[in-house]
């Protein structure tokens, strides 16, 4: 499960990186206080404006379909999986809570390489590169 959720984590989050025509002003949109890192709170805001993107019936909560929709490519097969993972309450939703942990993880675990609870832009350079 932990390679299944690396690829999605570096696949949803190359995918989703705010559409820009540079690095640096990708990385720029996600570094909101300008402090030259993206802190895990400018990280979950962000992620959380896909989520409220990609809520179809507009309910605060993704279902399987539309967290699926979330994932890109090779990691659409493997969301199933993973939206099990994440539902804590089995309630067949990902709610903003059980949203929020699943990104702190992919943060955490995934794009934060040296574990300082900032992504610095060196990280982010090369998370774009691996998608390539």
């Amino acid at each position: 499960m932990k390679h299944i959720l690396a690829g999605i984590a570096l696949v949803t989050f190359a995918e989703d990186a705010p559409a820009q025509t540079s690095l640096e002003a990708g990385f720029n949109a996600l570094d909101q206080d300008s402090d030259g890192n993206v802190s895990i709170r400018e990280y979950l805001g962000y992620r959380l404006g896909q989520l409220a993107r990609a809520d179809a019936d507009g309910d605060g909560s993704l279902t399987a379909e539309e967290f699926r929709g979330t994932q890109r490519q090779g990691a659409a097969n493997n969301a199933a999986a993973v939206f099990r993972s994440f539902d804590r309450d089995e309630d067949g939703l990902l709610g903003r809570n059980e949203f929020i942990l699943f990104n702190a993880y992919v943060f955490r675990t995934h794009l934060d390489q040296d574990e300082n609870d900032a992504l610095t832009f060196e990280e982010y350079r090369q998370i774009m590169q691996r998608r390539r």
